[in-house]
């Protein structure tokens, strides 16, 4: 088996375990908390902290369910602070975010130059490239 789908299912086995669903979830409420406080720049630019909690999720428990809990974190801020309609493709770019984060964070040595190559993925190829679509 290849060291990518070593890393997806040894993510997918944390969900076996209470202690991983406990701090994910306290995590994924962090985040939707933080999703609250946002600077913005203008009336389309937004600049939120709530990828802190969630990076944090990939990091600890691996892409599969950071990439759950950050569509589940989406989800709820939309409840909590309604902005608008529901858009799966936000969720969907939340989701695909969360799995990023968990690909360049699980199981590996934390340092800036992969804390900055996950921040790129994200924002070049999701915030900006999806929006496209």
């Amino acid at each position: 088996m290849s060291h990518f789908a070593l890393l997806f299912r040894s993510s997918l086995l944390e969900f076996k375990k209470l202690e991983s669903i406990t701090i994910a979830a306290v995590l994924t409420a962090l985040s939707v908390v933080l999703g609250l406080f946002q600077i913005n720049f203008g009336e389309f630019l937004r600049i939120g902290f709530n990828f802190i909690p969630l990076g944090m999720i990939g990091l600890l428990f691996g892409p599969v369910m950071g990439g759950v809990c950050a569509a589940v974190s989406d989800v709820l801020t939309l409840f909590v602070v309604p902005t608008g309609g529901w858009i799966w493709g936000l969720t969907l770019n939340a989701f695909l975010g969360g799995i990023i984060y968990g690909c360049c964070f699980y199981q590996r040595k934390l340092s800036a130059w992969r804390t900055g190559l996950a921040m790129a993925i994200v924002g070049v190829c999701l915030n900006m490239f999806l929006w496209l679509l």
